[in-house]
């Protein structure tokens, strides 16, 4: 059954992008990139006598990966920046983070400097009390993370659906090759414990 698990984990890396846009205001290039980070995606399978486990761990993605509104950095007066987390919610004020100085640090957009297209160009930060050569520092902000996500019945329903329907197919493929394999081993007269491997 090896395969089988090999083929449900591969099932939902290839479906999560598809199935948290419909819930979450965040492209399928983004949870394309986040599930590509090995910090950000664990995916297990094993079978148990339960039955079959997906475990999928990973920490919180930056806020910039949902819809946010400046898209890019402000020049001159700093405005308010907005983020849309669900589809079935509206762009929300973000709030200021208090510094390790007790001072409120407003969110504002900064560039990543990423060299590629692929990569994030700008993240959401703020200034965090903290200073090194005389400049303030400065932290993302975060939000959920892929496993959050899918705790929610909208992901998670339409993901188990999906590998639900791709385990029982490679089940009865695995189980139809089992069958033909036994079937040959007896036609040529082979050992019957042998062809399961238990002699």
């Amino acid at each position: 059954m090896q395969s089988t698990v090999k083929n449900a984990t591969t099932t939902v890396i290839r479906q999560l992008p598809k199935i948290i846009p419909q819930a979450f205001a965040i492209s399928n290039q983004m949870v394309r990139e986040g599930l590509k980070r090995k910090k950000v995606r664990r995916i297990v399978g094993a079978f148990s006598e339960q039955g079959f486990e997906i475990i999928i761990t990973g920490r919180p993605l930056s806020l910039a990966r949902f819809s946010h509104t400046p898209t890019t950095p402000t020049v001159g007066r700093p405005c308010a920046v907005k983020v849309q987390i669900y589809n079935h919610r509206g762009f929300k004020k973000l709030s200021p983070k208090t510094g390790v100085d007790g001072r409120a640090k407003k969110p504002f957009i900064s560039s990543t400097n990423a060299k590629t297209p692929q990569k994030m160009p700008y993240i959401i930060f703020h200034r965090n009390g903290t200073f090194k050569n005389s400049k303030e520092q400065i932290e993302s902000y975060f939000s959920l993370g892929i496993p959050q996500m899918i705790l929610t019945q909208e992901v998670s329903l339409p993901l188990l659906k999906a590998v639900e329907e791709n385990m029982k197919k490679n089940v009865d493929k695995e189980l139809k090759y089992a069958f033909n394999h036994l079937q040959k081993n007896i036609e040529k007269g082979g050992d019957f414990l042998d062809s399961y491997g238990l002699k």
